[in-house]
Formats: C-alpha cells, structure tokens, sequence
C-alpha cells in the first residue's frame, strides 16, 4: 500500500512563505514475516523505517519507528474519523526519551 501526503503550513510570524511537507509512505508484510513494516520518505530528506500494528478498535494504525541507538523516535497514529477524513497525530520522541505529540490534524483525501 502506497500513501501520497501533502501538508501546507500558514507562515509563522515575520515570515513570508509557510511550510510544505510531503512525504510517501509504503507498507509492506515481508514474505514470512508476521509483522507490517513501513518506510517514509519526505521532501526534508528524512527515511523513517516503522513497525505497524492495529490496536484492537480496528479504526487505528500505528507506525513505530525503528530503535536505532543515540537517534530520535518517531510514532505515527492514523484513526478514521467521520466521513473519509482520517486524524493523524505524529510524536517524536529525543534519544532515550519520551514520545510527545509533534503535529496532529485531520486528512481529507482529493477527489
């Protein structure tokens, strides 16, 4: 499964531009294995590599990022809401510490 994002950010005080950020994520279930995995690219040259699971409401999915030593991680939590909107929260958490809520909003997909 492949997902296409794009999200405009309003400029921030002084500025004249906000930000645009667009990222590609694929999921994929490697042959034999049990788990879903993902990987995220995004035009700030980040790649993050996830484990997906789908807690029990079956509404959500959850994307954890790899552990890798002395490195951020990172959580993404996608929930249907109402209609074809989807919330999405994205926590990042620093090296050894806790995850805390980066950016969350609701997705509309384009026709």
């Amino acid at each position: 499964m492949v997902r296409r994002n794009r999200a405009e950010y309003a400029p921030k005080a002084g500025e004249k531009a906000g930000l645009v950020h667009e990222d590609l994520l694929m999921i994929n279930r490697p042959l034999g294995e049990q788990l879903f995995r993902a990987i995220d690219f995004d035009n700030e040259e980040h790649v993050i590599r996830y484990t997906v699971s789908f807690p029990s409401n079956q509404r959500t999915v959850v994307f954890d990022s790899e552990v890798v030593e002395k490195s951020p991680r990172f959580r993404l939590i996608d929930e249907m809401a109402t209609g074809r909107a989807l919330s999405v929260e994205f926590l990042v958490a620093p090296p050894g510490g806790e995850l805390k809520s980066y950016t969350k909003g609701i997705a509309k997909r384009q026709q």
